[in-house]
């Protein structure tokens, strides 16, 4: 009904000349030639779109691709970004945290590789290095599988009996070993 008003009121010569599918047909495509027209103008975008939009044009795709992709133009980007300014900059700062947690996971997960790194330079197996460090041969295979964590106490017997950098096996940072130790680098 609503169709046949509108058409009538478009097409007010066609309304008596034609029949109402051929009517209804010419309505349905002028109304498609207008969404057409309008595409890209004046829409309402909703926030999760603009979220998206900008999620990945911080993450490093072309805003050329982002608006081909979404049906907007460049300009309305920008005007998203200075409209919804501190949405854009919680979206940066997340993926910020995001790198930096993954940046710390690669860390952790790297330890028990820089541990058994250090019992290989030193050149001992892993039941000579239990025996020093009081622990088991399991303890110590454990630790260098990932599946247990290296003990402060393990640290500090490390430093004293072989001069190895903390650090080092923490964070990946530094020599593996003091420079006054037998062991250095």
């Amino acid at each position: 009904m609503i169709l046949s008003i509108k058409c009538s009121i478009v097409f007010p010569k066609l309304r008596r000349q034609q029949s109402k599918s051929t009517l209804y047909r010419i309505c349905n495509l002028k109304i498609l030639i207008e969404d057409f027209n309008t595409m890209g103008k004046n829409k309402k975008v909703s926030l999760e779109i603009i979220k998206k939009v900008f999620r990945e044009f911080i993450n490093g795709k072309d805003l050329n691709a982002v608006a081909k992709e979404y049906n907007f133009q460049k300009t309305t980007f920008y005007t998203w970004r200075a409209k919804y300014q501190d949405l854009y900059n919680e979206i940066k700062n997340e993926d910020l945290e995001e790198l930096e947690k993954k940046h710390i996971e690669a860390i952790y997960n790297s330890i028990p590789k820089r541990f058994k790194d250090i019992r290989e330079t030193i050149g001992l197996t892993q039941f000579e290095m239990a025996k020093a460090l009081n622990s088991s041969q399991k303890a110590i295979s454990f630790i260098e599988l990932g599946k247990n964590q290296i003990q402060v106490s393990m640290f500090l017997k490390l430093y004293k009996i072989y001069g190895v950098n903390p650090n080092y096996i923490l964070l990946g940072e530094g020599h593996k070993f003091f420079g006054n130790k037998p062991f250095s680098n």
